[in-house]
C-alpha cells in the first residue's frame, strides 16, 4: 500500500488530489493527530489497474479540504508523508529552486557562508579523457551535479 501526496503542498482553495494504492478506506488527519476527513466524506474511491506501474490505485479529490495546516493520510496499512494546505505554500518555490542550483554547482568553491553545511572546495577541475580514446582530452569543469553525491555523469 502506498499514498503519494504532493509533500510541497497544495493551495487552500487549489484542486487537491492523491493517489493511492490497494486500499480505499482512509483518514486525512491534522499534524496533531485529529481527524479532518475520511473516505466516507468523499466521493467512493473506486481502485482500478494502472498498467504502468503494475498497481490498482485510486486517484483521490480532496479539494474540498480548505483549512489550513499541515496533514497526512492514514490508512490501516500506514501514513503518507506531511503535507501542507496554505496560500502560501508555493511562495518559497522559486527561491529554493535557485539555492538548489547553487548548492549542486560545479567547479567553483562553495564557501561556508553561503552554503553552509553544503559547502565544498573547488571539484572537477581537471582536464578529462575518453576512455575509449585517452588522447582526447577536454575540460569538463563547470555545470551543475546531478545529485547529492557530488558524482558528475557526463555523457
Amino acid at each position: 500500500m502506498s499514498i503519494y501526496v504532493n509533500q510541497v503542498g497544495y493551495l487552500t482553495d487549489g484542486k487537491k488530489h492523491a493517489t493511492i494504492s490497494g486500499e480505499t478506506s482512509f483518514r486525512i488527519m491534522r499534524e496533531d493527530g485529529s481527524c479532518a476527513m475520511s473516505s466516507e466524506d468523499l466521493q467512493p474511491v473506486k481502485l482500478s489497474r494502472d498498467e504502468a506501474c503494475d498497481e490498482d490505485v485510486a486517484v483521490i479529490d480532496f479539494s474540498s479540504l480548505k483549512e489550513e495546516g499541515r496533514y497526512y493520510f492514514e490508512t490501516e496499512s500506514g501514513k503518507s508523508a506531511v503535507f501542507s494546505v496554505s496560500d502560501s505554500v508555493f511562495d518559497n518555490t522559486f527561491r529554493d529552486t535557485m539555492k538548489m542550483f547553487y548548492f549542486q554547482r560545479c567547479g567553483v568553491e562553495l564557501p561556508e557562508k553561503y552554503a553552509g553545511k553544503f559547502a565544498h572546495k573547488a571539484c572537477h577541475t581537471k582536464d578529462v579523457y575518453e576512455l575509449d580514446n585517452p588522447s582526447n582530452i577536454f575540460s569538463c569543469c563547470g555545470g551543475w551535479h546531478d545529485a547529492g553525491d557530488y558524482g558528475r555523469y557526463s555523457t
